[in-house]
């Protein structure tokens, strides 16, 4: 069993996991401006890199309403200060493909970030979003470290004005 905290990158030693690649993320939100009221399902499409047993995601202020993962029955999940951990009843071997699917919903927030703020950034009419440095968890679950590049299909719902 591997479980990483520590990412070995400099300047965000903990974030992200380095024991999975995420190849691809599928998200589909519903964001309600009027109450900076966000809805989300993240389906993650990732690799094992070591055999697993728990899967930590980097996420920032949201309620979590329903994790699967396909490889394995989840045991139980969690909701920590900036993490998600999901433990599965049954590892996912090393060199195995595998998909996280998270249901989750909230008041998105920016991250602090020394002096300044990262992610989510509420406007007067609408909102503005910058995943880097350190800001995709604040309206997302992620690998959130440098070195895993993924690719994205997002799929946003708003009301029309």
């Amino acid at each position: 069993m591997t479980v990483s905290t520590a990412t070995g990158d400099p300047y965000f030693p903990s974030n992200g996991d380095p024991s999975y690649d995420v190849r691809h993320y599928d998200l589909h939100l519903s964001y309600k401006p009027d109450s900076n009221q966000l809805h989300g399902r993240a389906v993650i499409h990732a690799l094992a890199a070591t055999e697993l047993t728990e899967i930590r995601l980097d996420l920032r202020g949201f309620q979590v309403s329903k994790v699967a993962v396909d490889r394995s029955r989840v045991a139980k999940y969690s909701v920590r200060p900036g993490k998600l951990a999901i433990r599965m009843q049954r590892p996912i071997s090393a060199g195995s493909e595998f998909r996280v699917t998270v249901t989750y919903h909230g008041h998105p927030k920016p991250i602090p970030d020394g002096n300044d703020e990262m992610g989510w950034e509420e406007l007067s009419d609408g909102v503005i979003v910058a995943g880097q440095t350190n800001g995709a968890p604040s309206w997302f679950p992620c690998n959130d470290r440098p070195s895993d590049k993924a690719s994205y299909e997002i799929t946003v719902t708003a009301p029309s004005d």
